[in-house]
């Protein structure tokens, strides 16, 4: 799990003693800033106001959009007088997916943006042993190559 969570944190924000640019932190991407989410129709709103922010910049999608857990949740509310979730509403918008992430915010994408290139896939390996204790490793080697930053839209809170 906690190789997962390395991978994502790498995806979304990059790391940055390398150069390496994140999907929340890349230079050209578009940002949004965010009303009220406790407001049942402010997720639509924000969501679609970097969809159009996308099309301007000529990536009409297909879209995929990640939240941080509190605002995904919020998604799992009926609009007022409906049985449609919030949720299922916007997954017709971004037909790749709406993704739970560990990221503040979210971040909408076009399927253009870039690329996650594995130059080797998680491997374990033995090190040593000190007679009762052996040592063992992981290893993995990816990065994300944005190629395309103006087909990423951050979503934020205000302040």
């Amino acid at each position: 799990e906690a190789v997962a969570r390395r991978e994502e944190e790498f995806i979304y924000y990059g790391q940055p003693d390398f150069g390496l640019e994140g999907l929340m932190t890349a230079k050209g991407r578009s940002e949004v800033t965010c009303g009220d989410w406790s407001k049942v129709e402010q997720a639509l709103e924000n969501v679609l106001k970097a969809v159009n922010h996308l099309d301007e910049n000529g990536f009409h999608g297909p879209y995929a959009l990640a939240l941080s857990p509190s605002w995904y949740n919020q998604l799992f509310r009926r609009y007022e007088g409906t049985d449609m979730l919030q949720l299922e509403h916007l997954k017709r918008l971004c037909e790749v997916g709406v993704f739970k992430a560990e990221i503040e915010g979210a971040v909408l994408v076009d399927a253009r943006a870039g690329r996650i290139i594995i130059g080797q896939d998680l491997m374990t390996g033995y090190s040593s042993n000190d007679g009762i204790h052996h040592q063992m490793f992981a290893s993995e080697s990816l990065v994300l190559r944005v190629e395309e930053p103006g087909a990423i839209c951050t979503l934020q809170k205000k302040g």
